[in-house]
């Protein structure tokens, strides 16, 4: 149910059935744990500014960015927070993407 898309190297495609069950997990420990894992492998794919073509990464990743930095909020707003260092360690990764594209708001609230 998930495939690699030919188009775009390392680039992977959810089927549409997955993705709406992953988004409607009812559990909130459940949510929580989603939403952390997708924290970290979003914040974890951030490339360096000294690799090449690094922008081209980095401009494909700042939708999924954007999801995770609007649910962050969301669990910010409701007293939660992650505690463990790698959630940790790629919010500061998201951080740096948002730096790096200029969007010093969204850093801000990363950091």
């Amino acid at each position: 149910m998930i495939e690699s898309q030919e188009s775009v190297q390392g680039s992977h495609m959810m089927h549409p059935v997955v993705h709406r069950w992953a988004s409607h997990i009812q559990n909130g420990a459940g949510k929580r744990e989603i939403l952390r894992l997708a924290v970290i492998v979003v914040g974890s794919s951030v490339p360096s500014s000294t690799s090449k073509d690094y922008w081209v990464v980095q401009r494909r990743l700042l939708p999924h960015a954007e999801r995770c930095l609007w649910w962050i909020g969301e669990m910010y707003k409701a007293g939660r927070a992650f505690d463990d260092t790698r959630a940790i360690d790629a919010m500061q990764m998201l951080g740096l993407l948002y730096v790096d594209q200029g969007r010093l708001t969204e850093a801000e609230s990363m950091y």
